[in-house]
């Protein structure tokens, strides 16, 4: 949980009023439970839909935005006491002890090497810490970045479509303080879907939990309908955190932790009916509660590739601060039918927590916080999910695992370097399109030790479960901090694009800017033998580019299986967008497009042209004259 100073919110917009607001006195009290299977399961709760979000974009190239810093505080874990003495223990031996030379470790020759392709700043920080990123792409190319103080909607190629503070984007005078956010794409219903909460300065104030399903495909124009819940919906006194939200065929499944004075309660999760969602209708849920295990951060997993799933949602929960066993539950319907929840308790390797992370330059340290599983999904029968914990060095190390549901056997790989710790893991299926029970993986993390400043880094994971090559995919400007432990994420983004032709994702995490601060980064992540990136030369059959260099006018022709929409743009050695300069249809069969060099100044540039599936068919390596 993020607590911040309350204030205004100055914004360069007009407000486009929504609906009355729903009354605050959620009907939750007389909620009647009976026990189902391993957990206990509420009446039918109806929620209203709380209005129209449709808040006009603030200005895109200047993107203005006021808020008040935050001001930090973190509920405690259920075995805080235990955590704080393993990572005060850890980091003494990395800060008396450190390794000088970094060791890296031998990468399978199966696993794909990370490419970093289409990359740029966004969600840009004002005061959040940390910045919780979180990312979604859909299959037309649209991507949603958020952080925990902004809302950002972009093209593929980076190109800002929409941009607002979440507090303004929500548009609601009775939340002064969100965050959290999480955002997700459902391929089925060709619609995404976004999650906040509010935080509260006093545990026991109202605190709200808040969904928003895109009324369209296109997030940045199309409006969201917005649902509100309770963050105390056992009246209890209760505030909830930690969200993790999942999809399936017909429901929606997000868990919560819920805190009492600081201190951990339980762990709740509902399950809402997805069928009125995107049409602005009253949502049927149900409250699961008392779940047996007691576990601390249910994780629910969605189908990896955005296929059919369910009915029902599996889900998976860890220690926080170690153990020899992982607790796997089952939802076994939809919210509409009879479900139960099954647990079950399933033996692992051990693992344990990491100790914070030192940084070059400064003494002051990141919190690596706990292991608990951060991200995840379902396929082929395996629930994929990630977390930190620390290796037999006192190192931390990514903790990969594969839980297999049918035999309830788990097996975890560890990627650890000796002299250096990971952090924050998040982890997408990487596999082809078509291909059937490939389980490869890309999972994006952070990195820091007393050698380097904090980074965002990639690594594959193949079939055998062999790491590949860590990528660094963006270097932090400077250190984060002055002094003291400081907070490095509660999580990272990743996220597949699903109708891409090869494997293909994206990843937002967080680096060190010139003010010791954290910003967001967003970055597509591919492999070599994926031809959309811009660190070298391609050559495609039936490509002829001419003259080059270049002196004048510059021409190139290409051919098209099909009549097709197309993005051409030109990017510099970096990889940033020059010029888009042509975005319109494409005929089949051969094609000649040409511009004039007088606006690009002499140097080395790359011509790009992409279809609407954001394949490429283009890519030139040009040279301007002077």
């Amino acid at each position: 949980m993020k607590h911040k100073i309350l204030g205004l919110v100055l914004i360069s917009c007009t407000w486009l009023a929504s609906s009355a607001q729903q009354s605050e006195r959620y009907p939750y009290q007389n909620l009647k439970q009976q026990k189902a299977g391993d957990a206990y399961l509420s009446s039918e709760i109806l929620i209203p839909c709380n209005g129209t979000v449709n808040v006009p974009s603030a200005d895109l190239n200047w993107k203005p935005g006021l808020t008040h810093k935050l001001q930090e505080s973190e509920p405690n874990e259920p075995d805080h006491e235990k955590l704080e003495k393993i990572r005060a223990e850890l980091l003494r031996r990395k800060l008396e002890h450190p390794v000088r030379a970094i060791e890296r470790i031998p990468a399978s020759t199966l696993a794909v090497t990370p490419v970093v392709g289409v990359h740029f700043g966004a969600n840009k920080n004002n005061g959040w810490s940390p910045l919780d990123n979180n990312v979604a792409i859909s299959n037309k190319g649209i991507v949603v970045s958020v952080a925990n103080d902004t809302f950002e909607v972009t093209d593929s190629l980076g190109n800002s479509l929409y941009y607002n503070t979440l507090n303004t984007f929500i548009n609601d005078n009775t939340i002064p303080n969100a965050c959290d956010p999480v955002i997700l794409y459902d391929k089925g219903a060709d619609r995404f879907i976004f999650y906040c909460q509010e935080v509260t300065a006093t545990s026991g104030s109202p605190n709200h939990m808040m969904f928003f399903f895109s009324k369209t495909n296109n997030p940045a124009t199309g409006g969201w309908n917005y649902f509100k819940l309770s963050g105390n919906p056992l009246n209890d006194g209760s505030d909830a955190d930690y969200p993790k939200i999942a999809i399936s065929n017909n429901d929606v499944f997000l868990s919560s932790n819920l805190f009492k004075n600081g201190s951990f309660s339980q762990a709740i999760l509902w399950q809402i009916q997805k069928a009125e969602a995107y049409s602005g209708g009253t949502l049927k849920s149900k409250l699961w509660s008392g779940i047996t295990g007691s576990p601390f951060t249910l994780l629910p997993v969605s189908e990896g590739q955005g296929n059919s799933y369910g009915p029902g949602c599996w889900m998976v929960a860890n220690s926080s601060s170690g153990s020899s066993k992982v607790d796997l539950y089952q939802i076994t319907d939809d919210v509409s039918g009879s479900p139960a929840m099954n647990h079950y308790s399933v033996s692992t390797t051990a693992y344990s927590a990491a100790g914070d992370s030192p940084q070059m330059s400064t003494s002051a340290t990141l919190k690596i916080t706990d292991c608990r599983a951060l991200s995840g999904f379902f396929l082929n029968g395996l629930i994929h999910y990630v977390f930190s914990s620390a290796d037999a060095q006192g190192n931390t190390a990514i903790n990969y695992n594969r839980l297999d549901v049918s035999t309830k056997t788990n097996t975890s790989k560890l990627l650890s370097v000796n002299g250096t710790d990971y952090g924050y893991p998040a982890v997408a299926s990487y596999t082809a399109n078509g291909v059937v029970g490939d389980n490869s993986v890309m999972i994006g993390f952070a990195e820091s030790n007393s050698n380097i400043l904090p980074r965002m880094c990639a690594v594959s994971c193949d079939n055998a479960m062999t790491f590949g090559t860590v990528t660094v995919v963006k270097p932090s400007d400077s250190y984060v901090g002055s002094s003291g432990a400081q907070r490095w994420g509660d999580y990272s983004g990743m996220c597949r694009k699903h109708n891409s032709p090869q494997a293909c994702v994206w990843m937002s995490g967080s680096y060190g800017n010139t003010s010791n601060r954290w910003d967001a980064y967003v970055a597509q992540i591919y492999d070599a033998g994926f031809a959309t990136g811009i660190t070298e030369q391609h050559t495609f059959t039936g490509v002829k580019t001419y003259p080059n260099p270049v002196s004048d006018f510059f021409m190139v022709d290409f051919s098209v299986s099909k009549d097709t929409d197309a993005n051409i743009a030109i990017y510099d050695m970096q990889g940033r967008v020059v010029k888009e300069l042509y975005k319109g249809f494409c005929h089949e069969g051969e094609n000649n497009f040409s511009f004039n060099k007088s606006n690009l100044s002499p140097g080395t540039y790359f011509l790009i042209i992409r279809t609407e599936s954001n394949n490429t068919v283009v890519h030139e390596k040009l040279v301007i004259a002077d």
